[in-house]
This record gives C-alpha cells, structure tokens and sequence, in this order.
C-alpha cells in the first residue's frame, strides 16, 4: 500500500499505525502488533460475526436482485467491512446493512485529495474546510 497518497490524512494523524507506508518503521511496527490478532486461533473466534455479516449483506444482494437497479459493490464491500470490524473490535453492530453509516462518508471526505479541482486546491476554501473540520470531529466521536 502506498498510504502517502492520502495526504489529508498523514497530514492529521501523522504516520500511525493505519497511516503508514510498508516502507516506513511504524509500519513494521504495526504489523508484528496486529499479527496475533490475525493467527488461525484468533480468527476462529471472528468466524461466527464474518459469516453473520455475510449473510445479511446477501440478504441484501438477493433484495435487490428483484429490483434490477444497479448496486454500488464498493459501497457495500465498506458497509460490510466496518460491520464485521465493529462487530470483532468493538463488540457492537454499527447497523451498516440498514443505513449508510455517516463514518464511511466521514472517511471519505477527510482521505480524499480529490475533494477539490487542482487548481482550486490551493486558494482558501471556507466551506469545504468546514466540511473536512466537521467529518474529523463526526469521525473523532465515533472511534471514541
């Protein structure tokens, strides 16, 4: 991963553990923190909650099969993700699967380099400064 292109974020949080590049220490030292959590027994005990968020998102696939309109899979690959990681990090749903969670549009504005044209990246910009300053504290009320 090549986390330095998301330079809104490095620029917040600096290089942690879910900023850094695989090229920088901090990363190394994340990965030998998160390698335990991800050993064959750890992951039987997430087994149950994976399969549990698998089968609602296909509930919600085989839905809107019915409805022949066309499905944002990224969206909902996110949707699930954040599920399946609230459900194993912080033993709670996050009710991803009936509502679009406000954090994933959070993330999104926040890690973006792409939130302005190029040439408008550099003149001030009040209200998407406002719009970025409102996600972080959104997203800063969520992890905690």
């Amino acid at each position: 991963l090549h986390m330095k292109k998301i330079a809104n974020l490095r620029k917040r949080v600096g290089d942690g553990l879910f900023t850094a590049d695989d090229d920088e220490e901090n990363w190394h030292i994340a990965h030998r923190l998160l390698i335990p959590a991800f050993s064959h027994k750890e992951m039987q005990k997430y087994f149950v909650s994976i399969i549990e968020c698998a089968q609602l998102l296909s509930n919600h696939f085989d839905e809107f099969s019915t409805q022949e309109k066309p499905i944002d899979i990224n969206e909902w690959c996110a949707r699930y993700t954040l599920e399946v990681i609230g459900r194993i990090a912080f033993s709670k749903s996050f009710n991803c699967f009936n509502e679009s969670p406000q954090f994933l549009h959070d993330i999104e504005v926040v890690t973006s380099d792409r939130t302005l044209p190029f040439w408008q990246q550099f003149l001030p910009n009040r209200a998407m400064t406002e719009r970025i300053d409102k996600a972080w504290l959104s997203i800063n009320n969520f992890i905690h």
